[in-house]
């Protein structure tokens, strides 16, 4: 499974949907995960502040600390650009044209992105010297860097992006179209895409995307809220709730202010109205990872039992998985707790080897696929079970002892399911009786990753680099 798992865990398909038995599927939109490829960028001498340029010829400008872009501006002409640099005095942009090129630099004024006539600037020398504890703190080691003089910054390339570094934290600057995951609106009317360079809200109905100013951090966790455009996203600096309809933030807080403080954030759910969150979130003061209950009202932080596999929230309390990682994705020693409103806490273990399931909404209840270890042959076995005491209220043998995800949609269970053939389908809860299929073949890309809408009957697929929204029309055998 993958390491970002949240509300319902990562549904992996083996890729798009086809038009075989799909009566139930309709696409709604197709949106475009592409962006701009850094090609390049420089720090100022100060610190202070970062200059990338894009293959689109767009120079974003960044301040540091805190973290946000300033301003962005376009490089005139259609010459090839093959670097950005600030000027020693930290007020122009010199833009430097491949060898090739009769023009082999323009100027901008940093301010305001106003061009500078006249002589060209002189350029002070790259200082490529490591900051200390940089090459241990950086994911990947760099290639290419240059430093700023308060030994504490730095622009880095690695092979495949640019990075800058901070006093121990790297922020990446856009080189990948990278998608870590992504979450359908209540509504089923805007997708929020987490990626290492920030968060993006994209309507289905299509327009240019809104793009929230994070804090200096290499990941973020988000989660939808309410039955419209609500979200909340968390960084290593951040927790922030905004509202993708009117493209605006409803509340900001400082993960500082609220006394917690981690490196990198796992995954995070969140109540209807925002206020409530639980938050897995690893330190590297302790090397491992933690949850907590976070109430942004009045700032109250509940320490939780840590849940490494999966966080839920449900109308009647909080649902937590943990486990161990073991061998190929094996999770061990899981164990569900459920920790309602009113009441004790309570866990109990399921006979699980992926880590898997989804909450019923609405219900003290929960969804997943046990392993039947008594069996001659161990095999799948769909089961619904009571939160608390792990109680089983339903169960279905499943061919195979795996099943790629379970979500829910319009009050039927959604199953991804690995076999001979990759289907997705639609399942009733009561029985787990098969209500319609769809084929989802392998292709050159690997697995799909699918989310639903929370209160809208909608799909999103991940399907390279396009996300694919599908309205669920319920076949009229099944119509209650």
């Amino acid at each position: 499974m993958t390491r970002r798992m949240h509300a319902a865990l990562p549904l992996l398909l083996a890729l798009p949907l086809v038009a075989q038995d799909t009566s139930w599927l309709h696409l709604v939109a197709r949106l475009d995960l592409r962006t701009a490829r850094v090609a390049a960028a420089d720090i100022s001498a100060d610190g202070t502040t970062v200059v990338a340029v894009d293959d689109q010829r767009t120079i974003t400008v960044y301040n540091v600390d805190p973290w946000r872009r300033l301003r962005g501006f376009a490089v005139a002409g259609k010459a090839d650009v093959d670097d950005v640099r600030i000027t020693g005095d930290g007020t122009q942009v010199v833009v430097l044209m491949a060898s090739w090129e009769p023009v082999r630099q323009l100027v901008y004024r940093l301010a305001d992105g106003a061009p500078v006539e006249g002589d060209a600037p002189s350029l002070a020398d790259i200082d490529a010297t490591p900051p200390p504890e940089l090459e241990q703190s950086c994911p990947e080691r760099p290639t290419h860097l240059r430093a700023a003089l308060d030994h504490r910054t730095a622009v880095f390339r690695t092979p495949g992006r640019l990075g800058v570094w901070r006093a121990g934290t790297v922020r990446w600057l856009g080189n990948s179209p990278a998608v870590d995951d992504f979450a359908v609106s209540g509504d089923g009317n805007h997708v929020v895409v987490a990626r290492p360079t920030g968060v993006e809200v994209l309507a289905v109905a299509g327009g240019d995307p809104w793009r929230l100013p994070l804090g200096f951090a290499p990941d973020v966790a988000v989660a939808t809220i309410g039955k419209r455009g609500g979200f909340v996203c968390v960084d290593r600096e951040f927790v922030v709730v905004g509202d993708a309809v009117l493209r605006r933030e409803v509340l900001r807080v400082p993960v500082s202010k609220l006394g917690l403080q981690w490196d990198h954030v796992q995954f995070v759910a969140a109540a209807d109205d925002g206020l409530q969150l639980a938050v897995t979130a690893w330190s590297s003061a302790s090397n491992e990872p933690a949850s907590w209950r976070i109430d942004l009202g009045s700032g109250a932080v509940q320490v939780l039992p840590t849940a490494r596999k999966a966080l839920f929230w449900g109308d009647d309390g909080w649902l937590l998985l943990d486990g161990a990682p073991g061998v190929c994705g094996v999770v061990l020693e899981p164990k569900w707790i459920w920790m309602p409103r009113q009441g004790e806490r309570a866990a109990w273990r399921p006979d699980m080897w992926h880590a898997n399931g989804v909450l019923v909404p609405g219900r003290k209840e929960l969804v997943y696929l046990a392993v039947d270890l008594q069996a001659k042959e161990p095999h799948g076995e769909l089961r619904r079970c009571s939160a608390g005491d792990g109680a089983v209220l339903a169960r279905r043998a499943m061919a195979e002892p795996w099943i790629e995800g379970l979500a829910f949609v319009s009050g039927h269970l959604v199953v991804g399911s690995h076999g001979d053939t990759d289907v997705v389908e639609l399942r009733d809860v009561e029985d787990f009786a098969v209500e319609a299929t769809a084929q989802a073949p392998r292709t050159s890309y690997g697995r799909a990753t699918f989310r639903t809408a929370a209160h809208a009957p909608r799909i999103a697929f991940q399907v390279g680099d396009e996300l694919e929204v599908y309205e669920v029309k319920l076949p009229q055998r099944t119509a209650r």
